[in-house]
């Protein structure tokens, strides 16, 4: 997409200028990270995590949850089959790095329900129970003591929806189950 590749070169004119001390040019995580939206605008989401590996490489910038989530968002626009799995390793990732101690990534519900989304809009076979396992793990972190990483109403109906859209066996008793679990917290 002309767009993306616009915008990248700009980047790395950006970078040169910046390595040659001109340092009101050097680029921003955000300038990154909007170069990184707007491959997911273009679908092309290998040229965002190429971008993203250079900031993980890099000692002056470091990618944040916004730099995170937008290569999430890469995956998910692209709508290649396998593209969420793509997607949840990208998450995991962000939970890694977070529970390591990186206080510039932290996963936030948002975050959460796109990868849930996703699934529950892909109609590949088995994507109910990933966002199933996905809302599962969502409960842990919670449970651990990461309340941002609580799943919330919409979660909860994302994987209902995915179940019900699913049509597998037994899809209804697993709503009922979700619905009672959202009534026993409150939800």
């Amino acid at each position: 997409d002309d767009a993306a590749q616009t915008a990248e070169a700009l980047l790395r004119r950006m970078e040169a200028m910046c390595a040659k001390g001109n340092k009101k040019m050097c680029p921003t995580i955000q300038s990154y990270t909007s170069v990184i939206s707007a491959w997911a605008k273009s679908k092309e989401p290998g040229k965002a995590v190429t971008i993203l590996h250079r900031l993980e490489q890099s000692d002056k910038i470091h990618p944040d949850t916004a730099t995170y989530t937008a290569v999430i968002d890469a995956f998910i626009k692209s709508g290649v089959e396998g593209s969420v799995d793509k997607a949840e390793v990208v998450l995991k990732r962000m939970e890694a790095l977070h529970q390591n101690g990186n206080t510039l990534v932290q996963p936030s519900i948002p975050t959460y329900q796109a990868v849930l989304n996703a699934y529950a809009a892909c109609g590949e076979i088995g994507s109910a129970l990933k966002a199933q396992n996905l809302l599962d793990r969502m409960e842990k972190l919670r449970d651990y003591g990461y309340a941002k990483c609580a799943p919330d109403d919409v979660c909860y109906r994302i994987v209902m929806r995915a179940w019900h859209e699913s049509k597998e066996q037994g899809f209804g008793e697993k709503v009922k189950t979700l619905h009672g679990r959202m009534k026993k917290l409150g939800i």
